[in-house]
């Protein structure tokens, strides 16, 4: 599963290209009346090391980090990634409801959650879906620095009552020709999300674990991202983030490591 979800992200951001036919680039905002688009290519190396205790980075074409993300802005609309997250492919659909020179709010729909199947631990347990969510976003502007809170609804398919609160800092470092950009965040799942992921029900019991249900649980997380324009296409990125689960989620019998590791280093090439 979180093979198929690399590679989906991936051929998402392939197929979003169609809609890129004409653009404006001198106005690149969310409210911007002209169709503004932006293609840039991802290549590189990437060390992740994953919740699951079982998950390994196997083979030589897991350590590489290959794709295409997509910007594109229109009368509110838009599509983006965050550069101020390691995850390149971490790709934003919304609409801007407001937005002022201190404060924007924005309704967005992301993937928060990766999820996981047997197979990726070598077991019969059952699979835990993409956790897709629908957002409120709050945005705080203060200087170099952004603040975001999202309260996310996740899709049905997790539960009718999932749904979790993430809050993310990031201070922006201009150096030279360097963006670095650094951040800090803090997201709270509900007792029906972590269950979802983390708990042990009747059928996975059935393969020999024990009953387990957690309740709500929080995800703490660090990133170091920096980027350098090489010259008018190229820019080299590099990136680290590390997160801490609360003890609820990591004591799982599903084997759980207490947090994620990803760090990569690349360059994009903007069309």
């Amino acid at each position: 599963m979180l093979k198929k979800l690399w590679w989906t992200v991936v051929l998402l951001s392939l197929g979003s290209t169609s809609l890129a036919q004409s653009s404006d680039t001198q106005t690149p905002t969310k409210d911007t009346d002209n169709f503004f688009w932006n293609i840039e290519a991802n290549m590189g190396g990437v060390y992740f090391k994953s919740a699951l205790e079982d998950h390994r980075q196997d083979s030589f074409i897991e350590y590489l980090e290959l794709g295409f993300t997509l910007e594109l802005f229109y009368k509110g609309f838009f599509v983006q990634t965050n550069k101020r997250r390691t995850n390149p492919f971490d790709v934003e659909f919304g609409y801007q409801l407001h937005t002022t020179d201190k404060w924007g709010v924005d309704f967005i729909t992301k993937t928060y959650l990766s999820g996981f199947s047997g197979e990726d631990i070598d077991s019969d347990l059952r699979e835990r879906r993409l956790g897709t969510g629908h957002a409120l976003r709050l945005t705080h502007f203060i200087d170099d620095a952004i603040f975001t809170v999202d309260l996310a609804v996740l899709t049905a398919a997790l539960g009718t009552k999932s749904w979790l609160v993430e809050s993310y800092y990031s201070y922006l470092i201009a150096h030279k020709n360097w963006e670095i950009y650094l951040g800090t965040g803090l997201t709270f799942y509900n007792a029906e999300t972590v269950n979802y992921y983390a708990g042990i029900d009747e059928h996975d019991a059935a393969t020999g674990l024990d009953l387990y249900r957690p309740g709500s649980g929080f995800e703490f997380v660090v990133e170091a991202n920096a980027i350098y324009p090489l010259n008018e296409d190229w820019t080299l990125k590099l990136g680290a983030s590390k997160s801490r689960f609360s003890s609820n989620i990591y004591q799982s019998p599903l084997g759980l490591r207490k947090g994620e590791t990803l760090i990569k280093l690349g360059a994009s090439y903007v069309f």
